[in-house]
């Protein structure tokens, strides 16, 4: 019955109804008589969407990031519909999060902190998407959560926007994050950084754990049978 909805819409509809079918692969491809890895070689994603093929067929027909990354631009993937989740499914890594500017596309995917966090669980993870301090942060960890993913000081060595001074302004660690992190005397940054932002910490902390110690109450050493203890003299004066 034809109701004025144009061929697109009337197609979109009826693939909608099918796409839970365990058959839907043969339905679809007889209905739109090709597929989306066929459709691709020649044409546009905004023609797919002409055609009827939608985000979704990626995973169905087993189309990887790789393969749609070298195709099309990432303006062109974002309106054919992929989100983060989809993106992730079919092959997308933090090798591939296109460094700081990266993170403003993960999140017009609509990726979420909860989402990037999933992902990233390393922080080779964190090197690989060449993420700085500050782009770190703005995905949503906390320096301590990056301290329990590893050695902070030893994995971004040399790396850039990993200065103890891009540190300091992105996170502002208290001495024990820095210590926690790998950060010494001994340790392969900055020297001058070192001695400017992390020492003074370091040793306020160092100094406020000594003063702890010797305003240390002593333990009074107290008979067990104190309690019940009395000077037998002074009982038989009692009168009941």
């Amino acid at each position: 019955m034809d109701i004025g909805y144009d061929n697109y819409t009337g197609l979109e509809s009826v693939l909608s109804v099918l796409r839970n079918e365990p058959d839907f692969s043969k339905k679809a491809e007889k209905l739109r008589n090709t597929t989306l890895k066929k459709f691709i070689k020649r044409q546009s994603l905004k023609d797919a969407v002409k055609a009827g093929f939608c985000a979704l067929d990626l995973l169905t027909e087993g189309i990887t990031w790789d393969t749609l990354r070298s195709k099309f631009s990432m303006d062109e993937i974002l309106e054919f519909g992929v989100d983060f989740n989809i993106a992730t499914n079919i092959g997308l890594k933090p090798k591939y999060y296109g460094g700081n500017n990266g993170l403003a596309i993960l999140r017009k995917m609509n990726a979420s902190d909860d989402d990037i966090r999933e992902r990233i669980q390393s922080l080779q993870d964190i090197k690989d998407a060449v993420w700085s301090a500050e782009t770190v942060k703005s995905a949503g960890f906390t320096f301590d959560e990056l301290c329990k993913l590893g050695k902070v000081s030893t994995y971004f060595e040399g790396s850039p926007g990993w200065s103890v001074k891009e540190i300091v302004l992105a996170y502002n660690p208290t001495g024990d994050q820095w210590m926690r992190a790998g950060y010494n005397e001994k340790s392969k940054c900055n020297m001058q950084q070192y001695k400017q932002f992390i020492e003074p910490k370091i040793n306020t902390m160092n100094i406020q754990a000594y003063q702890y110690k010797k305003e240390e109450p002593k333990e009074t050493s107290v008979p067990n049978d104190y309690i019940i203890q009395f000077d037998q003299n002074k009982l038989s004066l009692v009168k009941f």
